[in-house]
Protein backbone atom coordinates (compact mmCIF):
# COMPACT_ATOMS: atom_id res chain seq x y z
CA UNK A 1 0.00 0.00 0.00
CA UNK A 2 1.41 3.57 -1.15
CA UNK A 3 1.03 6.28 1.34
CA UNK A 4 0.01 9.38 0.51
CA UNK A 5 1.78 12.49 2.06
CA UNK A 6 0.29 14.53 4.49
CA UNK A 7 0.70 17.82 6.39
CA UNK A 8 0.97 16.22 9.76
CA UNK A 9 4.12 13.97 8.88
CA UNK A 10 6.48 16.61 9.31
CA UNK A 11 5.07 16.27 13.60
CA UNK A 12 5.64 12.65 13.49
CA UNK A 13 8.79 12.56 11.93
CA UNK A 14 10.05 15.64 14.31
CA UNK A 15 8.71 13.66 16.92
CA UNK A 16 10.84 11.05 16.34
CA UNK A 17 13.68 12.96 15.78
CA UNK A 18 13.59 14.23 19.26
CA UNK A 19 13.39 11.19 21.18
CA UNK A 20 16.10 9.32 19.36
CA UNK A 21 18.36 10.25 22.11
CA UNK A 22 16.48 9.54 24.83
CA UNK A 23 15.82 6.07 26.12
CA UNK A 24 12.28 5.30 25.04
CA UNK A 25 10.37 2.44 27.15
CA UNK A 26 7.33 3.28 25.38
CA UNK A 27 5.06 4.91 22.72
CA UNK A 28 1.77 6.18 22.69
CA UNK A 29 0.04 8.09 19.41
CA UNK A 30 -3.74 9.65 19.05
CA UNK A 31 -5.02 10.10 16.18
CA UNK A 32 -8.66 12.22 16.29
CA UNK A 33 -10.38 12.26 12.89
CA UNK A 34 -13.53 14.04 12.06
CA UNK A 35 -14.85 10.83 9.86
CA UNK A 36 -17.87 9.66 11.67
CA UNK A 37 -17.74 5.86 11.11
CA UNK A 38 -14.29 6.20 12.79
CA UNK A 39 -13.06 6.07 15.87
CA UNK A 40 -10.45 8.14 17.02
CA UNK A 41 -7.47 6.19 16.55
CA UNK A 42 -4.83 5.13 19.10
CA UNK A 43 -1.26 3.23 18.78
CA UNK A 44 0.84 2.20 21.57
CA UNK A 45 3.91 0.56 21.57
CA UNK A 46 4.71 -1.18 24.84
CA UNK A 47 2.31 0.72 26.58
CA UNK A 48 -0.13 -0.35 29.31
CA UNK A 49 -3.16 1.00 31.46
CA UNK A 50 -0.69 3.06 33.62
CA UNK A 51 1.23 4.08 30.71
CA UNK A 52 -1.71 5.11 28.75
CA UNK A 53 -2.79 7.22 31.76
CA UNK A 54 0.08 8.78 32.17
CA UNK A 55 -0.10 10.03 28.54
CA UNK A 56 -3.82 10.97 28.95
CA UNK A 57 -2.43 13.47 31.79
CA UNK A 58 0.07 14.65 29.49
CA UNK A 59 -2.43 15.87 26.60
CA UNK A 60 -4.80 17.25 29.32
CA UNK A 61 -1.72 19.44 30.65
CA UNK A 62 -0.86 20.20 27.37
CA UNK A 63 -4.47 21.71 26.22
CA UNK A 64 -4.93 23.53 29.55
CA UNK A 65 -2.00 25.39 28.65
CA UNK A 66 -2.55 25.94 25.15
CA UNK A 67 -5.66 27.14 26.44
CA UNK A 68 -4.37 29.48 28.52
CA UNK A 69 -2.37 30.96 26.15
CA UNK A 70 -5.02 31.61 23.19
CA UNK A 71 -7.17 33.35 26.43
CA UNK A 72 -4.75 35.31 27.63
CA UNK A 73 -5.27 39.08 27.39
CA UNK A 74 -3.14 41.04 25.79
CA UNK A 75 -0.95 43.72 27.73
CA UNK A 76 -3.24 46.33 28.18
CA UNK A 77 -6.49 44.86 27.46
CA UNK A 78 -7.38 43.64 31.19
CA UNK A 79 -10.78 44.75 32.80
CA UNK A 80 -8.95 45.60 36.12
CA UNK A 81 -6.04 47.68 34.15
CA UNK A 82 -6.22 51.12 35.83
CA UNK A 83 -7.38 53.86 33.28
Amino acid sequence: MEIDHREYFGAVEDFLREIQGLKVRSICMVALTDDPDTFDVVSAYDAGPMELAACAGILQMHAAYRYGEINRDPPGNSEDAEE
